[in-house]
């Protein structure tokens, strides 16, 4: 599980690129002064699973009681603070509750995994891996609609990306 706020929101200076309009300074604020801090949370929570999943996989009585003790408490709060967010422009609310049913479905499916891993059920596990993957794609669309919606407010992603290439 990747963060997908942190990767979308690392190195990004947003700006507009011409005159501005509602949208496009409300899709600057959303990101800049909305999502951006939140993205500290994010990348956390997803640090802290990636530390007891995959290769740091150890086993399922240390997966438990992290999910349980640290990621799920800190997830509730980083939805908490997403859905207090309330966009006025059509294209950022749009795009804020795309954003919204991603992260809802991947704190869904940490739930599952919880469940599963309580009751040693490895289908209710491959159902929340597969409930993950779901919330992985989601979060892939919100990017690539993000992406398009900036476009189409002539908002600029990620011009500092650039400098640091060099």
């Amino acid at each position: 599980m990747k963060s997908f706020l942190a990767i979308v929101m690392t190195a990004f200076m947003l700006t507009a690129c011409q005159g501005s309009n509602p949208a496009q300074e409300e899709l600057l604020s959303y990101l800049n002064k909305d999502i951006k801090p939140l993205a500290g949370i994010e990348e956390e929570v997803i640090g802290e699973y990636n530390s007891v999943s995959g290769d740091n996989y150890q086993d399922d009585e240390v997966m438990h009681d992290k999910l349980v003790n640290v990621i799920r408490p800190k997830y509730a709060s980083f939805l908490t603070a997403l859905e207090k967010i309330k966009p006025a422009t059509p294209e950022v609310r749009a795009l804020h509750e795309q954003y919204i049913d991603a992260a809802t479905e991947q704190s869904h499916a940490m739930d599952e995994i919880v469940t599963a891993l309580e009751e040693q059920d490895s289908s209710k596990m491959n159902a929340a891996n597969q409930k993950l993957d779901s919330a992985r794609k989601k979060f892939r669309e919100f990017n690539n609609k993000l992406e398009d919606t900036a476009k189409q407010l002539d908002v600029e992603l990620g011009a500092d990306k650039k400098d640091k290439a060099a």
